[in-house]
């Protein structure tokens, strides 16, 4: 077998490598950090990772707040489902679920993407959590990848042109969930 039939062998080019990762991660733990502390009343924060992609982002941003910060922050997974409810007819339906649904009422909450596109999922997200008493609600995103936004994310690390397919780090590979897992980004055409 050669190198490039080799299984591991990744189907594009290095865009982000571990150590740039964690740097970008920094940089958004810093910005959660400083807003989490501006979190007043006896409520903990809330950090609420968006899956399936914010896995990863989720468990290294948490560990770098729990360093910058003594405020204890509560950590809970969001997943939204899209589907057309008008079988053909321009509708779409969301279904959300956050972790059963926990008690938000007075509490901040902040959402980790690992990358928003339109922001659609942002804003039903923001929705969601102010009619279930969210106090305050904020959107970070390891990047952008904008696209007819319609909601923008309070912070983002960096963002990059939608002519480019990302995976890795969480983000499934278009196709499959092969290097998911990969603790790098890696990118090709959107046309390859």
């Amino acid at each position: 077998m050669t190198t490039q039939e080799h299984s591991n062998t990744p189907p594009g080019e290095l865009f982000l490598s571990p150590e740039q990762i964690a740097q970008h991660v920094g940089n958004l733990a810093g910005w959660a950090a400083q807003w989490i502390q501006e979190t007043k009343g006896p409520r903990d924060p809330y950090l609420i990772g968006v899956l399936p992609e914010a896995i990863h982002l989720v468990a290294d941003v948490s560990r770098a707040i729990g360093r910058m910060t003594s405020r204890p922050i509560a950590l809970g997974f969001a997943t939204m489902t899209n589907y057309d409810a008008t079988k053909g007819q321009g509708g779409h339906l969301f279904k959300i679920n956050m972790d059963g649904f926990p008690d938000m009422r007075g509490r901040d909450v902040l959402f980790a993407h690992c990358r928003v596109m339109s922001g659609e999922t942002s804003n039903m997200l923001s929705h969601f959590t102010r009619y279930m008493g969210a106090k305050r609600i904020a959107h970070m995103a390891l990047l952008e990848q904008p696209r007819a936004r319609k909601y923008d994310p309070d912070y983002s690390a960096f963002s990059v042109g939608s002519e480019r397919h990302l995976f890795g780090y969480g983000i499934p590979r278009r196709g499959h969930n092969s290097f998911a897992a990969a603790n790098a980004l890696y990118t090709r055409p959107n046309n390859a």
